[in-house]
């Protein structure tokens, strides 16, 4: 501290909680981030496109921190469309979250098996964000597909 003022202990608990939380979230989740990028970057060479990301909000140690999928093709955004507008109100809630889910799951090629599922356990929104994303690309191509 200037002036030779010891530190307060708020500012030395801060100094120890930083310090932690650079060892044991911030430095792994950046190793972890490397390895999910690698893979997805292998995984868009075999497969001869571009694949959207998106970042998980947090870090759980061995779970990827990056998610990659592919747009809907027009029958997966289809079904999706017609599924949610085939909802009454009674069950339009489950009806549309089941139907983020199946978009989701279809699109979702990173990470894979059991490793997806601990993605998903440890970020259970996951679903929702992608599905959302998907619709979203989905809806943006169609947009673009009737100009020009």
């Amino acid at each position: 501290m200037a002036n030779g003022e010891e530190k307060t202990v708020l500012e030395q608990i801060a100094e120890k909680r930083a310090a932690r939380r650079k060892a044991l979230v911030h430095e792994p989740r950046a190793r972890q981030e490397e390895a999910d990028m690698a893979a997805i970057d292998a995984l868009e060479e075999s497969m001869g496109t571009c694949l959207h990301t998106l970042d998980a909000s947090g870090y759980v140690p061995g779970v990827s921190v990056k998610m990659a999928f592919r747009p809907a093709s027009n029958a997966e955004y289809k079904r999706y469309v017609d599924t949610i507008g085939r909802s009454t109100e009674k069950n339009r809630a489950e009806v549309v979250r089941k139907s983020q889910d199946q978009l989701a799951r279809s699109c979702i090629v990173y990470p894979e098996g059991s490793s997806r599922d601990a993605f998903l356990d440890a970020f259970p929104g996951a679903l929702v964000s992608i599905a959302l994303e998907v619709a979203r690309l989905a809806e943006l191509s169609k947009e673009e597909e009737g100009k020009g």
